[in-house]
C-alpha cells in the first residue's frame, strides 16, 4: 500500500508506504503526487 501525501506550503509531495514489518515509511521531495506514489509501490516486497 502507498500514497502520496501534500507537504503543506512547499508544494512537494511525500511518498508514504506499507514496510513489509507494517510499520508506514516515508521520504520527501516529489515533485508530484504520480512520482511519490510510484516510488512508493516500488518499495512493496
Amino acid at each position: 500500500m502507498a500514497h502520496g501525501q501534500e507537504e503543506p506550503g512547499t508544494g512537494e509531495w511525500r511518498a508514504r508506504y506499507k514496510r513489509p514489518d507494517g510499520t508506514w515509511g516515508s521520504r520527501s521531495g516529489f515533485p508530484t503526487k504520480k512520482a511519490a506514489e510510484e516510488w512508493g509501490w516500488s518499495r512493496r516486497p
